[in-house]
């Protein structure tokens, strides 16, 4: 008989256990935040000094974000004309209340998927610059709000 499939709930909690502590230690710098509340994404302002040069390019896509992102980040490595680039953004529609929402259920939506192949989860629920120790929530994420995660 061949072995049986694990459960997307024994997945989840091996990567609680043993691979969100091996990012946080290898890969974030953890005098970094490593996620912002924007209640209000209105009133978000960039700093005109911070602007990039080039045109924005965007797309709507079908399928697992990190797969794309990836994909990507590999073409514009690949590209002379995109030498500069070091990160791909990735906008991800949210569940309001539960970080990751049902990733530990195996659901496949796109932030379900997003978040069992990153550090997604980790990002919104670790203790951040100035708030260690402290119980603060993004969550319940506002209906015009986001969460920005620089670290995933």
């Amino acid at each position: 008989m061949p072995p049986s499939k694990p459960k997307p709930s024994d997945i989840a909690a091996e990567a609680k256990r043993a691979w969100f502590p091996y990012i946080l230690e290898r890969f974030i710098d953890t005098t970094q935040s490593t996620s912002f509340s924007h209640p209000e994404s209105s009133f978000i302002r960039v700093d005109p000094n911070k602007r990039s040069i080039y045109r924005t390019r965007v797309a709507v896509l079908e399928g697992d974000p990190i797969t794309h992102a990836l994909g990507w980040y590999q073409s514009s490595v690949q590209n002379p004309a995109y030498k500069d680039c070091e990160r791909i953004p990735v906008v991800n529609g949210a569940n309001e209340t539960r970080a990751g929402g049902d990733w530990e259920s195996g659901a496949t939506a796109p932030e379900e998927c997003f978040a069992r192949r990153s550090n997604l989860v980790q990002a919104l629920t670790m203790p951040w610059k100035g708030h260690i120790g402290r119980n603060e929530s993004h969550y319940p994420i506002p209906q015009e709000g986001g969460i920005y995660c620089p670290e995933v």
